[in-house]
């Protein structure tokens, strides 16, 4: 089968399944009551669904990426750490508690990259992270791998994670208390937000995961009762502090007038929603866009006004690597 730029299409592996789905067909902007697999970008605007029906894979696929190539501003170490130390200022005279800053890596391929060989490849490595790759036609073309449940709710159980501090993935981590205290925030603002809800849960134990060459703090929150409405609840819990900041409307409004790019769809959601059946929705992380020689790649991390701007930075490169990593080897 043959993908190209025409198709819309979401090509998907959920954590621990090793089944590869597609939808294929139209995706249109979403409104109330939809179901099928949805993406939303940080700003809020122009959420997309499709909701054809999903399908197993059983055959290799081609696929070819868009010909256009990014426009958007990148900033390189010198400029980004400029940035890094105004979000540092920030915390430190303002009432943010913290506030992400993120940038974008463009790397070039010499020759066009087999998408479903990188696909395949990502999926393998990272089984417990959503793996997808998607196109919206005159909107763009998305790849990721990334490990953080936004909200999952079946039947049986629902639940969200906090999941935020990045460590190089070690056998042993001691995690400093910027990390735990970076991790505890995101813990807080959950259980704030599901408060405002009436939403009774518990905050279970935390425990380092692995999520390729970077290793993070995870805190999963049971919720007592499945979520009437999962997309409701979705736009209350994002964006999280993890990918956004405390308080999050100042923190939101900060990022959209000093970060010098459009995020789109980094750190926004993605995933399965459905009114009556399991629905597992991821925050954003560890994406990039893709065009026909190159990828723009988005990576961030949480500042506060103890943050460390030459470290910031090289967290960043850290979490590239991810993406970088599987891209080269192809």
């Amino acid at each position: 089968m043959v993908l190209n730029a025409n198709d819309g299409f979401i090509i998907y592996q959920l954590p621990d399944t090793k089944k590869i789905i597609l939808r294929k067909g139209g995706w249109e902007k979403y409104s109330n009551q939809k179901n099928g697999f949805i993406i939303k970008p940080f700003d809020g605007k122009e959420e997309y669904v499709i909701q054809s029906k999903p399908s197993f894979i059983n055959e290799e696929l081609t696929i070819i990426p868009p010909t256009t190539n990014d426009s958007d501003i990148v900033l390189e170490k010198k400029k980004y750490l400029i940035q890094l130390e105004q979000f540092i200022e920030a915390c430190n005279i303002t009432k943010l508690d913290k506030v992400i800053s993120s940038r974008k890596i463009i790397h070039h391929t010499e020759n066009q990259v087999d998408l479903f060989k990188l696909f395949k490849f990502l999926a393998k490595k990272h089984e417990n992270a959503l793996v997808y790759l998607l196109h919206i036609p005159n909107v763009g073309m998305w790849m990721g791998a990334t490990p953080e449940t936004l909200i999952y709710s079946s039947k049986e159980r629902a639940y969200t994670v906090a999941l935020a501090a990045t460590s190089p993935t070690a056998e042993q981590i001691d995690w400093k208390e910027k990390e735990i205290q970076e991790h505890q925030f995101v813990i807080d603002d959950i259980s704030t937000k599901l408060k405002s809800k009436n939403i009774k849960h518990q905050v279970e134990s935390t425990n380092t995961i692995n999520a390729g060459d970077v290793s993070h703090l995870k805190t999963i929150i049971s919720l007592n009762k499945n979520a009437s409405d999962i997309k409701s609840l979705a736009d209350t819990l994002h964006p999280t502090s993890a990918v956004c900041g405390m308080p999050q409307e100042k923190a939101k409004a900060f990022i959209l007038e000093n970060e010098n790019y459009n995020r789109k769809f980094y750190t926004g959601y993605l995933g399965e929603l459905s009114s009556k059946n399991e629905s597992w929705l991821f925050v954003n992380l560890r994406c990039m866009q893709v065009f026909k020689k190159s990828f723009s790649l988005y990576v961030g991390g949480g500042i506060t006004k103890d943050s460390i701007a030459e470290n910031e930075y090289e967290e960043t490169e850290l979490k590239s690597r991810t993406l970088l990593s599987a891209i080269e080897k192809m």
